[in-house]
């Protein structure tokens, strides 16, 4: 049972729950012991929900990916394919810059796949770079979609190594230049 199944919110009392957890006591004290008692359910119920820890977080990812595209669309409006390119890379280095450094595990944990699902902000890069093309602001050498994920593949890479070197560099000065770099090949 997922969350399109969830007449009783359970699902969204779990997700609350994570949530919580996270704010307070950071990714390494999450357990599920712990997210069924702060919603108030039995383990037995969680697993209907989720196979574990990780494909919780992974919903959570989800849920917050979904709320940051309808933001980045409001924010859009008004600007250049370009524009919108460097609003997006500003707005994708600051959201992963105040993550909790743990939840980076999840968004790098192979076995998971969450970035196979549902992609919004992917979805809305896409959007950018088509509307770009079909304006002349953007090449079309390359088709929009495979340009959104060439790009945001080059920014979870930075955001890797950003990881990988415990936040040892700026990493919003590296994803701007990094995004200077892709646009001036790119732009037309």
């Amino acid at each position: 049972m997922r969350a399109d199944n969830n007449p009783s919110g359970y699902y969204d009392r779990f997700l609350a729950a994570v949530e919580k957890i996270l704010n307070g006591e950071g990714y390494e004290n999450v357990t599920i012991r712990k997210v069924c008692k702060e919603a108030g359910l039995a383990p037995g119920t969680f697993y209907r929900y989720f196979s574990g820890k990780n494909e919780l977080l992974s919903a959570r990812l989800d849920e917050d990916n979904s709320t940051r595209a309808q933001y980045l669309e409001g924010r859009l409006q008004g600007l250049s394919s370009v524009q919108k390119v460097f609003f997006f890379s500003r707005y994708y280095a600051e959201m992963n810059y105040e993550a909790e450094p743990g939840f980076h595990l999840v968004m790098f944990t192979p076995m998971e796949n969450w970035h196979r699902k549902k992609q919004p902000l992917l979805d809305l890069l896409m959007d950018i770079f088509a509307d770009g093309q079909k304006n002349g602001e953007v090449k079309d050498h390359i088709r929009a979609d495979e340009l959104a994920v060439l790009f945001l593949d080059v920014l979870r890479g930075c955001i890797h190594c950003w990881c990988v070197q415990h936040r040892s560099f700026d990493l919003r000065d590296r994803i701007e230049k990094i995004t200077r770099v892709f646009m001036h090949s790119f732009a037309c």
